[in-house]
């Protein structure tokens, strides 16, 4: 499945108009937990939904969120990053 979210390469200059964005780190694999945290649902959503909700929220217009995933990279493709592919400047690595 080809997603429409562009790839991020983890690594960008800063931006000439000084806005910041959000990174969210969401690789850990979860073994204390028992399992995925970034797919965790909690109130209806995945925990990882919440997250990169309220950083929109919070963000300047036009600002990036980079999602930083590691283990269960392939189930937070699968299940997560397609509720998540409105919302403008996110990029996922």
């Amino acid at each position: 499945m080809t997603l429409p979210l562009k790839r991020a390469c983890c690594m960008t200059t800063a931006s000439p108009t000084g806005t910041c964005g959000f990174v969210v780190l969401a690789a850990g694999g979860g073994s204390r937990f028992g399992g995925a945290k970034q797919i965790a649902v909690l109130g209806g959503r995945a925990l990882l939904e919440h997250v990169i909700a309220f950083a929109a929220q919070a963000r300047r217009p036009s600002a990036p969120i980079v999602v930083v995933t590691g283990a269960h990279h392939a189930e937070v493709e699968r299940t997560v990053i397609p509720q998540l592919e409105n919302y403008d400047g996110l990029s996922m690595c």
